[in-house]
């Protein structure tokens, strides 16, 4: 009887045949990877979470001027003028 659960034990042992290394690098480089892919994101140049999730981009320079120009903060001159800078 204990010679028999002994030999269970040692089955149990080799069970992954040696890919037990193999799987848990798979695993390991799998959250790496959505580490990195997380990083990436969250790191962007597009820095709001908010933007992030409902797919906003961050205002451009010339959005910014765009604006303004609308709202009536700078005169048609000034608007053409920093239109140019920014080109």
């Amino acid at each position: 009887m204990l010679t028999d659960n002994i030999k269970v034990i040692k089955e149990r042992k080799n069970m992954m045949m040696g890919f037990g290394l193999l799987i848990f690098l798979v695993f390991a480089g799998i959250v790496v990877l959505i580490a990195l892919g997380l990083g990436k994101v969250l790191l962007s140049d597009n820095r709001s979470i908010a933007n992030l999730f409902n797919g906003n981009k961050a205002k451009t320079s010339r959005d910014i001027l765009e604006e303004r120009y609308v709202k009536g903060e700078i005169s048609r001159e000034e608007f053409n003028e920093m239109k140019k800078d920014l080109n």
